[in-house]
């Protein structure tokens, strides 16, 4: 009987810590979504957050001292938050402000902003994980100004990117627009359907000019467009 009744204690004991465990990170996200609210309502988008339990990081690139002091306010005074470690660093303000990525067979070229060093950073290792050796990412660099959801609207780019033999996708503002040749007819359905395109709030998709790639030679040499059976 004992072994039941030790078994029984730990059974209750895991429950009790994975439910602890489902708790927190149900919370973080309720906290992380009342911090980006607040921030968004004053115009403080661009603030990066991440929320560890009570404990808000803040990351980004604010044009002054006083952007600065005011998202520390914002966050601080939101309920339910404990500690705010401040990641921010103010940086020289860039406008318009945007983001491409240029492509021709294997050669890739990434030039922009990023709102903040850490951004800068992840966004080149994001790059560099897609297009491999054949990246120039050096016309990225750092500013503020950033509009908000931009972090997730350069991550929807650098994916419609990759289904590009040729072309560019940009960012210009709040507009994403892509142009160019698709690798082949799947990467082709998908820009055109805009299924590879997830276009955060506040931002459009514009002129959207892909193309399919030439069809490729039948055996015989012939165009398979117009050779018959």
């Amino acid at each position: 009987m004992f072994r039941w009744v030790v078994a029984a204690i730990v059974t209750i004991v895991v429950l009790v810590i994975v439910g602890s465990v489902g708790d927190r990170a149900a919370t973080d996200t309720e906290l992380a979504a009342r911090v980006g609210d607040r921030l968004a309502a004053e115009g403080l988008g661009w603030v990066e957050t991440e929320v560890t339990g009570r404990d808000v990081h803040i990351a980004g690139g604010t044009a002054s001292e006083a952007e600065r002091d005011k998202a520390l306010t914002v966050v601080r005074s939101t309920p339910g938050v404990r500690d705010v470690n401040d990641r921010m660093e103010v940086l020289e303000a860039a406008s318009p402000y945007g983001f491409s990525v240029t492509r021709d067979g294997e050669r890739t070229v990434a030039t922009g902003y990023q709102p903040s060093s850490r951004a800068l950073e992840r966004v080149r290792s994001e790059l560099t994980a897609a297009f491999g050796d054949g990246l120039d990412a050096s016309g990225l660099t750092a500013a503020s100004g950033a509009p908000a959801n931009y972090r997730t609207a350069v991550a929807a780019s650098i994916s419609a990117a990759e289904l590009l033999e040729s072309g560019k996708v940009s960012i210009d503002g709040t507009v994403i627009t892509i142009v160019g040749v698709a690798k082949d007819e799947d990467d082709y359905e998908a820009l055109t359907s805009g299924g590879s395109i997830d276009v955060p709030q506040g931002y459009t998709l514009g002129s959207e000019t892909v193309t399919k790639p030439d069809p490729a030679p039948s055996e015989d040499g012939a165009d398979p467009e117009t050779s018959t059976q």
